[in-house]
């Protein structure tokens, strides 16, 4: 009788447990739900900004009464990025993670450099400076020109619309897409383990 009663007790806390780790499940997959909602918006989102910034661009371009066409043709060799992203590892190092694991709890910062858009001085350095002088001198903050001034400084309004359109891509909406991705790859993970464990306690 007591065998039988110990067989039971043990049969209910296996329940009790399989039962919170389905009800743990649940929750992990409806936050996985609303991550995948809010990674389906922001691509739209990206996609838009991508969009408008081409058709912006086209509409520049058409508008265009030189023989100037805004594209990479005129770029700068000399140019300088404005954005650079940078990946923050995490602090939170489990002995027992992978390298994976480890690489998806790294996070995706932004850092812009602000343009400066009227300065007659760093203008004459871009066009009339020496390569070589302007190659080996380190490139501060106050020094690299707005890309629009590379094609004039009356650019029409199309032209600022597509860059705006791109910089809000490239500085608001890729970044939350890759930290989301990662984010949700780590609950997949932690899907497929709680998904094997019910199937042991099973």
């Amino acid at each position: 009788m007591e065998a039988v009663s110990a067989s039971s007790l043990d049969s209910d806390l296996s329940n009790q447990a399989q039962d919170a780790l389905k009800g743990a499940l649940d929750d992990i997959l409806e936050q996985y739900l609303d991550l995948v909602h809010r990674y389906t918006s922001l691509h739209q989102s990206m996609a838009e900004d991508f969009a408008s910034g081409f058709l912006s661009l086209a509409r520049a371009n058409f508008s265009n009464h030189s023989r100037l066409r805004y594209g990479q043709d005129f770029y700068d060799d000399r140019m300088q990025a404005l954005t650079s992203f940078y990946i923050n590892p995490s602090e939170d190092e489990s002995p027992h993670s992978s390298d994976l694991e480890q690489l998806l709890q790294d996070t995706i910062s932004v850092t812009t450099i602000q343009p400066v858009s009227q300065n007659l001085e760093v203008e004459q350095s871009m066009v009339k400076g020496d390569p070589a002088e302007l190659e080996t001198d380190s490139v501060s903050e106050h020094s690299i020109a707005d890309p629009l001034n590379w094609f004039g400084i009356l650019v029409p309004q199309a032209l600022r619309a597509s860059q705006s359109s791109f910089k809000h891509a490239v500085t608001e909406t890729v970044p939350l897409l890759a930290n989301l991705s990662n984010e949700m790859k780590r609950m997949e993970i932690n899907i497929r383990r709680m998904r094997k464990k019910i199937r042991k306690m099973g």
